[in-house]
């Protein structure tokens, strides 16, 4: 019988580099020999309309979406929502109540904690009970893996909600730098900086996953994945790659076009086909670095500018450069991956020691 293996992460219902990075770690521990299931919005069961929706199979949502087409509902909205039906079959989700799982953590292996922003104390999603495994009892193993804070600092109550939650861990890792130098002088051990898991994957697993997207022409553009605010050399970019490189626009967050139907499967598929990518997304930065796309990676202000870390890891670990903050269409198409793949090689080893010490 395979021993079995609970993830514990984000669940957020439209999230593509969520459920991309759920995929790629479950994938890696059914890889070395175990059972996987994710635990899916365990810390809120009450009232949600998403959580309806996408327990039902996707025949019945088509159904539903033909009959809001005639009453003039967003088509392109319910079909996306279709999309990330399908695609969650892919990640064995559980539904379970916090009394649940301390029951449960008699019988599992191991609990893991991450990836994504899980101990992120900023969103209000996250219950560090639950995300920090509190409920975990002395039976099953304490892992994280590639977790991440997204934060520059803690409060005083929120490094004692760490000091109390993670030395009880059995293994630590976080996806970024600043996330080590945060987290272990709070719990007093060793904390392991490993790769987001989209990375342990490579470009053949990926593409057993990508979809064509139904309503793409086949003609060349860029794609534009952008989370946080646009200024005016953002939009001075994108009408050079428009008007000078002669690319159509493809951006997937647009409500109004019919690239808002894209699923993670999609989103995967016009990365690798994009002739060059723009965004502030770690995740559509990720899949532009495994399929080696001419891209420029405008790092966010504001709140997102919280969240560098991550980025200033990637280019660290992988020794990215160039594609940080260029607003030059022509030197997009310069960026030169000649030295990534060695690199990412030696990172996707460790991290995937870690993973193995860690289930030993």
């Amino acid at each position: 019988m395979k021993k079995r293996v609970f993830i514990v992460t984000i669940n957020i219902s439209y999230n593509i580099g969520n459920k991309l990075q759920n995929y790629a770690l479950k994938s890696t521990l059914e890889s070395l020999g175990y059972s996987v299931c994710t635990l899916k919005n365990i810390y809120n069961l009450k009232g949600s309309k998403a959580r309806f929706f996408k327990k039902l199979p996707p025949s019945v949502l088509l159904a539903v979406y033909r009959l809001k087409k005639l009453t003039g509902s967003n088509k392109y909205e319910w079909q996306r929502m279709i999309e990330y039906v399908k695609f969650d079959k892919k990640l064995s989700n559980k539904y379970y109540s916090v009394k649940a799982l301390k029951s449960l953590s008699k019988k599992a292996t191991a609990f893991i904690a991450g990836s994504d922003q899980v101990w992120n104390f900023d969103f209000k999603i996250n219950d560090m009970y639950i995300n920090m495994l509190g409920f975990c009892s002395d039976g099953a193993k304490k892992i994280s893996y590639a977790a991440s804070v997204g934060m520059k600092q803690f409060s005083d109550v929120q490094a004692e909600t760490v000091k109390k939650y993670l030395p009880s861990f059995d293994f630590l890792s976080v996806r970024e730098n600043d996330a080590k130098e945060l987290i272990e002088p709070l719990c007093g051990k060793e904390v392991k900086v490993v790769l987001d898991p989209t990375l342990l994957l490579d470009t053949s697993e990926w593409d057993k996953i990508a979809i064509q997207p139904k309503w793409y022409d086949g003609k060349d553009y860029a794609l534009l994945y952008f989370l946080g605010e646009k200024d005016e050399n953002f939009s001075k970019l994108t009408a050079e790659l428009k008007n000078d490189k002669g690319l159509k626009i493809i951006d997937p967050l647009d409500k109004n076009s019919p690239s808002y139907q894209c699923g993670p499967a999609q989103f995967v598929y016009l990365v690798k086909h994009a002739k060059c990518v723009v965004t502030d997304s770690y995740h559509a930065t990720v899949f532009s670095v495994l399929y080696q796309r001419p891209i420029s990676v405008l790092t966010g202000k504001g709140e997102r500018a919280k969240m560098s870390g991550r980025f200033e890891t990637l280019k660290e670990n992988l020794g990215l450069d160039g594609i940080f903050d260029c607003y030059d269409a022509d030197k997009m198409f310069d960026v030169s991956y000649d030295n990534i793949q060695d690199k990412l090689k030696e990172a996707r080893l460790a991290s995937l020691a870690f993973i193995r010490d860690g289930l030993k």
